[in-house]
């Protein structure tokens, strides 16, 4: 989940300082809004256990939550990562078929594997068992990633797909083309397949932003005019998400499980929450600084360890804390995003100490 410009220079400097020849460029928003990313997953996939273990304050402020996060933090993701895909088009599909083997497909076989062998070993601790192994981990190649691990089954798919559209049809035909895709498809469809279409016009428009040189311009919007858009950003976000509770009722949306949380945040509805929520991450990203962009940056550059280990983090301490201790109160949720971001952070930092972090892909 890298996000550097190839060329020559110093390779995997933090905050080279911009050029326009081709240096090699890490931009310092893009970390910091990959870092408010998977701060929104580790967030919003704690607020879910909790709500499918039946844990929630009494005037449920959890479901309202998950709801407006998931609206966003996942398109943020696949923007994200379709930022620099029309420069890398330029070492051909073979290096892009390796970084993706490297980068996606292994770490998904490795901590797919691992987690759904845990998940089967807690058995009923859990809140969703894995009672068919062999199914969990055959339906991995084709029907059912599990859990988190969708998302890089499905970058694999849309990224195959953008380095055989881009070249033919460029960045903004592509954007074109995934909408009228993401409108037309048919309904149902398998799941890894709805997932795709829903999840490749936010990689085409990533391409587009960065095909138009767009990411290396953003950190030059004056401040007045940021705050004024990520206002306007927040408004939007949270009207969509009020008139997708008003859509099922609160009666009904009090009653939702995480999975139809989900479900009702990437309905077509909240495609403008969606957008919405999207610029308001790049704009603050871009405007911070000091040690809040130094934090955000270390989540960012992390956010691959953190993504593959969280679950496993937040529902070992989740299963700790109800099972074992009997500590049922909803505010555990601040120690469960602790110990998602924190434990893989320490994870990480073993693994290269250890020197097997490229092994485990942390």
């Amino acid at each position: 989940m890298s996000h550097t410009l190839p060329a020559t220079g110093i390779a995997g400097a933090l905050r080279q300082p911009l050029r326009t020849t081709r240096a090699i460029v890490r931009l310092d928003w893009v970390d910091a809004a990959k870092g408010i990313g998977i701060a929104l997953v580790v967030i919003g996939h704690a607020l879910g256990g909790l709500i499918d273990a039946g844990i929630a304050p009494s005037a449920d402020w959890f479901r309202p939550a998950m709801l407006a996060i998931y609206t966003f933090h996942m398109p943020l993701f696949f923007f994200l990562s379709g930022l620099f895909l029309p420069r890398r088009l330029e070492s051909g599909p073979r290096g892009i078929a390796q970084r993706a083997l490297s980068g996606l497909v292994w770490p998904y076989f490795l901590w797919g594997s691992v987690q759904i062998l845990v998940i089967h070993a807690a058995g009923a601790y859990v809140n969703a068992p894995v009672r068919d192994l062999p199914g969990a981990l055959t339906g991995m190649f084709f029907s059912a990633p599990p859990s988190q691990f969708w998302f890089l089954y499905v970058l694999v798919l849309v990224q195959a797909v953008s380095v055989a559209a881009l070249p033919l049809v460029g960045a903004t035909g592509m954007l074109a083309l995934s909408v009228v895709l993401r409108v037309l498809a048919p309904d149902p469809l398998p799941i890894v397949l709805s997932f795709g279409v829903m999840m490749l016009p936010w990689f085409a428009l990533g391409c587009l932003f960065g095909a138009r040189g767009w990411s290396a311009r953003l950190p030059g919007l004056p401040a007045r005019r940021a705050a004024g858009m990520a206002l306007a950003c927040a408004i939007v976000l949270g009207g969509t998400t009020a008139g997708l509770i008003g859509s099922v009722g609160w009666d009904g949306f009090s009653t939702f499980k995480a999975g139809e949380i989900a479900g009702l945040a990437w309905s077509p509805e909240g495609t403008a929450a969606a957008l919405a929520g999207i610029t308001a991450v790049v704009l603050l990203a871009a405007r911070c600084s000091g040690v809040l962009l130094d934090v955000l940056a270390l989540l960012g550059r992390h956010s691959m360890a953190i993504y593959l280990l969280h679950i496993l983090a937040i529902a070992g301490m989740r299963i700790i804390l109800v099972n074992l201790t009997g500590w049922t109160d909803p505010m555990m949720i601040l120690l469960l995003v602790a110990v998602g971001l924190g434990g893989p952070l320490v994870a990480a930092w073993v693994a290269r100490r250890l020197g097997v972090a490229r092994l485990l892909a942390l």
